[in-house]
């Protein structure tokens, strides 16, 4: 029995459970391969703590064109694949991870495979990072597997800490210096601000959302202040969050057209009541039901316009007779939440 432990410990030095694990795993990033766990021989750089490199240009496009690992088998398991799990992340922002299937297969002998893909070719910092400060590319890699028909996961994460490289991009690059970014709720909008320390070439700022910091649209737009060295405020409402986490970042545009975006902040909006709204689509009224409480009602324009506003005690009908056909979006707000529903004005 101590010998079973002793061997035990020894494999899960690999973050494996006793009978399988991951031994040696890859990333390539810009054409230089790294290794996570490092075995005997390997010569090649070590991923974690690395450092990618500091850049004074933006955009900065980090290209990862492969990953790979090597697993080994015991005691009747048997692997049926593996993947890498990425992020990349301005220091201080948060960590969404992606993932890459690692589809090609090896088999080594002995319990010994293979998965990897080197056919690939992402720029994982999205079109581009080029706000100013310390990134982050976080990885780590997953093998699935069976034994006796259970299936199982092992994982090579540096012990539950991932594998973290960085790259640095200069302030000097930058034409806007933005020394604040904030959000709050302000009853059921949220209110954004931030603060330039110096302007060059500034055309204007794009305020975009997100509900998953993978897909983002613009919001709205306000004029920068062309070339100034004097601190600047600026100030934006929207009007239309979402319930949960909505995400916010700033993409700033020259005069010349290039861009850089902010980090990405997140302010939280607290769960709503259940809210029914129908017909939808209407002719020229709706039934709104779910209300309980003193309740202020507003159908909003796709363009932010609050064109109706009142209050409501209780399940109300609401005439549409005097707008015209289109989108709109009936929001209801009380002391602690809200809820939103999309309706079409079709006559």
């Amino acid at each position: 029995m101590k010998k079973i432990i002793l061997l035990c410990l020894l494999l899960s030095s690999f973050e494996g459970f006793c009978g399988s694990g991951i031994w040696k795993s890859e990333i390539q990033i810009n054409g230089t391969t790294y290794v996570g766990t490092r075995n005997p021989g390997n010569p090649n750089p070590a991923f974690n703590g690395a450092n990618l490199g500091n850049f004074t240009t933006a955009p900065v496009t980090i290209n990862l064109s492969g990953s790979g690992v090597n697993t080994f088998e015991n005691s009747g398991d048997n692997i049926t694949g593996a993947k890498l799990f990425y992020a990349v992340y301005l220091n201080g922002s948060p960590a969404v991870f992606q993932e890459l299937s690692l589809t090609t297969f090896a088999s080594g002998g002995g319990g010994n495979e293979e998965y990897f893909n080197y056919s690939t070719s992402i720029n994982i910092t999205s079109g581009g990072v080029a706000a100013a400060g310390t990134y982050t590319i976080e990885a780590y890699w997953r093998a699935d597997g069976v034994n006796n028909g259970n299936n199982y996961s092992v994982y090579d994460s540096n012990n539950g800490s991932n594998y973290k490289a960085t790259f640095t991009v200069s302030a000097s690059a930058l034409p806007v210096t933005l020394t604040k970014f904030s959000g709050k709720q302000t009853e059921r909008s949220v209110s954004l601000s931030w603060e330039t320390q110096n302007e060059t070439n500034n055309d204007f700022f794009a305020i975009q959302h997100s509900k998953d910091l993978k897909s983002w649209e613009s919001i709205g737009e306000l004029k920068g202040k062309g070339t100034i060295e004097q601190t600047q405020a600026y100030e934006f409402i929207h009007t239309l969050p979402t319930t949960g986490a909505n995400y916010y970042r700033l993409k700033q545009v020259d005069f010349n057209g290039q861009s850089e975006f902010s980090k990405a902040i997140a302010v939280q909006m607290p769960s709503n009541p259940t809210l029914i709204v129908f017909p939808n689509p209407t002719a020229d009224f709706i039934q709104i039901s779910g209300i309980e409480t003193a309740t202020k009602l507003q159908l909003v324009s796709v363009s932010g316009e609050v064109v109706i506003e009142k209050q409501i005690e209780e399940n109300t009908t609401l005439s549409l007779k005097n707008l015209s056909n289109g989108t709109y979006f009936v929001r209801i707000v009380d002391k602690t939440s809200s809820q939103i529903k999309k309706i079409i004005l079709s006559r």
